[in-house]
């Protein structure tokens, strides 16, 4: 990619790596010969959509980018809510070069559930959180041996509408 250049790829998935289904892509700023330049500046947005039933539409969520520099500990998603309006989904991206597992406690007005998971190396999970129904909540997920090099979000969808937000795991 061109610096100082913004690039729109409608479905880059498809397009670029010739597949379908959940992913993340790592773009790095590189030097003129290829060195890794870490003062370079890179935004970026992403959007999962999927084709809404019985219209011509789709329904989505945005993601805003996320540094590969989060700090080690847990990451807190909150302002989720899943109860018998609303379902509500996790995801973990991994960017470890091993599988690990993951503490996961969804905290709400209603209920509290805790529960674990493992992630591959290279991967990136998106599953309906169990149990509830909670609620308002926030969403607490932690790797188990306590390093960085992963980032979690949590979002909730309107059974009715379709209506959903993210929120971008913070760590605490």
């Amino acid at each position: 990619m061109d610096a100082q250049t913004w690039y729109f790829w409608s479905d880059f998935v498809a397009d670029y790596l010739h597949t379908t289904g959940l992913g993340a892509v790592i773009i790095l700023g590189v030097t003129s010969s290829g060195a890794l330049d870490n003062s370079a500046q890179i935004d970026g947005n992403s959007r999962i959509w999927t084709p809404e039933p019985g219209t011509s539409g789709t329904s989505s969520q945005n993601f805003p980018s996320v540094s590969l520099q989060m700090p080690p500990g847990a990451q807190s998603s909150f302002g989720l809510r899943s109860d018998e309006f609303y379902r509500s989904n996790y995801g973990i991206f991994n960017y470890d070069v091993a599988a690990r597992t993951f503490d996961i406690t969804a905290n709400g007005l209603r209920s509290q559930n805790t529960f674990s998971t493992t992630v591959d190396a290279c991967s990136a999970i998106l599953t309906s959180v169990p149990g509830g129904p909670y609620g308002s909540y926030e969403l607490v997920v932690s790797a188990r041996d306590g390093r960085s090099l992963y980032f979690s979000f949590g979002s909730s969808v309107d059974n009715a509408t379709g209506d959903s937000w993210s929120v971008i795991g913070r760590s605490f």
